[in-house]
């Protein structure tokens, strides 16, 4: 059986993306019949990180995770890289599959066929270095780029076009069918069971961290006080936080509902009348990012209303799958949930449209790309 080892050097799991994206790419190796095997470290994550107990029995259940004890300090990053590596090797797998830089660099000094996966600008020089003398390593399979905007990144680092594959995030359809367990929870939703008829309703999913657009957001809802806005999601501190500055201002149409298990996200996408995702032009990754907001959101069927950032625009078409607005406006961003609410079959027709272009943008379908790439598909031990 092939065999792939992801190296994640962030704790797993924990209350933040990275663990959603390696969870869903080692379930697709396993769908297509590899055997996978999660690469991490020993620490636990900070409280307010800690997956609910039904995540992270969710984000466990059916791997394998070897966590390994990597003394915590500014080299941390290369001692995680270089004991990865050398678990990796002791495994003898097909594939290292590596958010880490320099985990893929010695994997391939290890004789570990090796993919390191970008997701955001290296900013040092250095880290640059890294990425050309892994891209010439024999046993570097290739490097695979979140987004085009990641992969002009590192062209201009000096990595060769070939040698770059890009693959953006992706969702699991299956996923949105699931009831999420909520049971009397389904109260909190909008049109709940006793609740009376709703306000046109506007969701946010996802975390409430810098450049994320939610004070943008929060001026949308001063500005539309007949609409509700949810914002589900966030870790605890930056929530409460939320919270006090909407007290303070008076905004009692914005609903922050805090930290959800992943599970129930399908149904607070699908309880909304439009999703947003009002990303800042300050947003750290807006050349690079690829969120799985995105497409979990294409996915639900709802009208979505983005910021119109290259990497956005890489995956949404501005008025067939979504309303494209200038970041940091609150106006526009208000007046595209006016267009959506006085025009239901606009609404309607930019979420069928969505949903029908992301099928093309599942995790299977992602990870059949990278093996191909990597020239993996052959043998039964996936050696090229």
């Amino acid at each position: 059986m092939k065999h792939v080892v992801l190296l994640t050097g962030s704790p797993y799991p924990q209350r933040m993306a990275n663990t959603i994206q390696t969870w869903h790419m080692a379930r697709a190796f396993q769908a297509l019949g590899w055997r996978s095997t999660v690469l991490t470290v020993s620490d636990e994550p900070p409280p307010d990180r800690q997956c609910l107990p039904a995540d992270r029995e969710r984000f466990t259940a059916g791997l394998e995770v070897t966590r390994l004890r990597v003394r915590p300090g500014p080299l941390q990053g290369v001692r995680f890289g270089l004991a990865a590596a050398r678990a990796a090797r002791a495994m003898a797998p097909t594939l290292g599959y590596s958010r880490s830089l320099y985990g893929a660099l010695f994997c391939s000094f290890l004789g570990v066929p090796a993919i390191f996966e970008g997701h955001q600008e290296l900013t040092r020089r250095r880290l640059r270095w890294v990425a050309r003398t892994l891209a010439r390593r024999r046993r570097c399979l290739g490097i695979v780029a979140i987004s085009q905007g990641m992969a002009e990144c590192f062209y201009a680092y000096g990595v060769p076009r070939e040698r770059v594959l890009v693959a953006h995030d992706g969702v699991d359809p299956e996923w949105l069918s699931r009831d999420g367990g909520m049971g009397d929870g389904t109260a909190l939703l909008p049109g709940g069971p006793g609740q009376e008829a709703r306000p046109f309703t506007v969701g946010y999913v996802g975390h409430v961290h810098p450049g994320r657009g939610i004070d943008v957001l929060l001026e949308a809802g001063v500005q539309l006080p007949d609409a509700e806005f949810y914002v589900v999601g966030g870790l605890d501190g930056p929530v409460q936080r939320l919270r006090q500055t909407c007290e303070e201002r008076g905004v009692a149409n914005v609903r922050l509902v805090g930290h959800v298990a992943y599970d129930q996200v399908p149904l607070w996408l699908q309880s909304f009348d439009a999703l947003v995702m009002p990303f800042s032009d300050s947003l750290e990754t807006k050349r690079t990012a690829s969120p799985m907001k995105l497409f979990e959101y294409m996915a639900s069927g709802k009208p979505i209303i983005a910021t119109d950032l290259p990497t956005i625009r890489e995956v949404l078409d501005h008025e067939k799958t979504a309303l494209l607005v200038a970041p940091d406006d609150p106006h526009q961003l208000a007046a595209a949930i006016r267009r959506l609410r006085s025009d239901p079959q606009l609404a309607a027709s930019l979420g069928t449209e969505a949903r029908r272009a992301v099928q093309s943008y599942t995790w299977e379908r992602r990870v059949e790309r990278i093996i191909r790439f990597a020239g993996l598909e052959g043998s039964e031990d996936g050696q090229p």
